[in-house]
């Protein structure tokens, strides 16, 4: 695995326990976690997250000029000049982008999902313990990136995604999804209302979002073998990932990022 400005990534290491543990080795840096194999398969495709050793990307923090500063950093590293990222509400709800990309930050609307068919636009969303969705059809080109906490996976936010990369021309059958790095199961219990959200029964018990939203690709007809499933957990990564879990309101916010390069 290759971060997306060169360095090499830590590999997550299993803890013995059944537990999900990952250790970062502290002369390891990297900015950012990007999915190897979509960019090796897909050359024109950035993909991944970055890291706890970057900026902080909440839109909530800092002013104005350093939230641009932040994000236009990213895309410069990327290369992408134009970078969109929405106002996340824990909902279901996404934005088709469908101009083409004007240089700067797009702050879109309240929605938890981009989609868009336009190369040399990247899409930013962030993230502390929740999972980003990465789309890909590599047949049509058109891409959408989702922001999934327990509310918007049981709201359906990823069958809204799947729609709006339809409207893009993309098929099921040629979509990828890559579930980045999120809270895992052994690191996510919760109680009666959340399960029962979810379509699970219980009082209190662990849940793997990641698990549950394949599960939700593959009842969208998602080829089994287009989903991918990131190993880093955000919890247990030895501070190289922001938990809202592990620091509460002191964890900053990694941006997620997906975009085609022209």
């Amino acid at each position: 695995m290759t971060s997306g400005s060169g360095a090499t990534a830590p590999e997550p290491v299993p803890g013995s326990d059944g537990e999900c543990k990952h250790e970062a080795p502290r002369d390891e840096i990297p900015s950012d976690l990007a999915h190897a194999e979509w960019e090796e398969r897909f050359p024109s495709v950035v993909c991944g997250i970055t890291t706890a050793f970057d900026a902080d990307y909440g839109l909530s923090r800092g002013d104005a000029g350093s939230r641009l500063e932040a994000y236009s950093s990213l895309g410069a590293r990327l290369g992408f000049a134009a970078v969109a990222v929405g106002r996340q509400v824990h909902g279901n709800d996404v934005q088709v982008l469908d101009s083409g990309p004007v240089a700067g930050l797009l702050l879109a609307g309240q929605v938890d999902g981009l989609a868009t068919a336009c190369s040399g636009l990247l899409l930013a969303a962030t993230a502390a313990d929740c999972v980003p969705v990465h789309l890909y059809d590599p047949l049509c080109g058109a891409l959408g990136l989702l922001h999934a906490g327990w509310r918007g996976t049981a709201e359906g936010i990823l069958r809204g995604g799947i729609r709006a990369m339809s409207s893009l021309g993309a098929a099921r059958d040629s979509v990828h999804v890559h579930l980045g790095p999120a809270i895992c199961g052994p690191c996510y219990e919760v109680d009666e209302p959340v399960l029962r959200a979810l379509g699970l029964r219980g009082d209190r018990d662990h849940v793997d979002l990641r698990a549950v939203l394949s599960n939700q690709a593959r009842k969208e007809g998602i080829v089994d073998r287009h989903i991918s499933v990131s190993p880093w957990c955000t919890r247990c990564s030895e501070g190289l990932l922001h938990s809202h879990r592990g620091r509460g309101a002191a964890a900053g916010r990694m941006a997620a990022y997906l975009g085609r390069r022209e």
